[in-house]
């Protein structure tokens, strides 16, 4: 795929992708009617979500969809209510999460998480949601990537972990939207060239280079890649798991 300057149309500008509100909410619930109501509200006001009918399934979701709420109602389990919430509290993924707990039959507050009194008040729930989303800090990721469609489902990964989202097929575009803001990860295919990537590398020269291998890389072109933090996912291995690893350890 060629790379250079399109001739026949205009060059595109970077484009945001962002969810409205980009904070993940889990609904741990084995009650069908109480499942679809609280799914419905919740997609209502904006918020990406995911269910958990059983406890087996709260392991999967936890590491698979990243919550920033949990909303805890009656699971499956045998687990008393404050064995749940410490269940929780031990998965690394839950550590900075609020926990909502919706009022079981022993009518107690657990530790480590916030009750939500029977019959359910929406607008509390809806409050702390967006206490959530102003409290959330994002940081932005500039995705340069010929392919689009990669492009587009690339930003839903980095949406789901928190970030804020830029993306371009092309390198005109994001040289120009970098001379006027900053990033805090760029992420480009190995196709785009060397020389195309040294040339974005050297824009923001202190933020980490998250590569794709979609073309091998020769020692040379690495040698050149040497003096930025750079990042290498190998093709066909790229997850989200991955993702969320190689940003965890830009922490430490």
């Amino acid at each position: 795929m060629e790379t250079g300057k399109p001739e026949n149309y205009p060059t595109p500008s970077v484009k945001s992708e962002l969810l409205q509100n980009s904070v993940n909410v889990l609904v741990i619930e084995q009650d069908s009617v109480s499942l679809q109501l609280l799914s419905r509200l919740i997609e209502k006001a904006g918020y990406p979500y995911a269910l958990a009918g059983s406890w087996e399934d709260v392991s999967e979701k936890l590491h698979s969809f990243l919550p920033n709420v949990i909303i805890l109602g009656q699971a499956q389990t045998q687990l008393g209510l404050q064995s749940q919430v410490d269940c929780l509290r031990q998965e690394s993924e839950v550590e900075d999460v609020k926990i909502l707990v919706i009022e079981q039959h022993e009518k107690i507050s657990p530790a480590g998480a916030t009750l939500l009194p029977r019959p359910l008040d929406w607008g509390y729930v809806k409050k702390i949601l967006e206490e959530t989303t102003s409290e959330t800090i994002r940081k932005t990721a500039l995705l340069i990537n010929p392919d689009t469609l990669f492009n587009t489902v690339l930003a839903r990964q980095f949406a789901r972990l928190g970030w804020l989202v830029e993306s371009t097929p092309l390198i005109q575009s994001a040289r120009s939207f970098l001379e006027n803001n900053s990033v805090d990860i760029i992420f480009m295919e190995t196709q785009l060239g060397i020389n195309e990537i040294i040339q974005v590398a050297e824009l923001e020269k202190n933020v980490p280079l998250f590569l794709l291998a979609t073309r091998k890389l020769n020692p040379q072109e690495k040698l050149k890649l040497s003096k930025f933090h750079s990042v290498i996912f190998k093709q066909g291995h790229f997850s989200i798991r991955e993702l969320r690893d190689a940003l965890d350890s830009l922490e430490h």
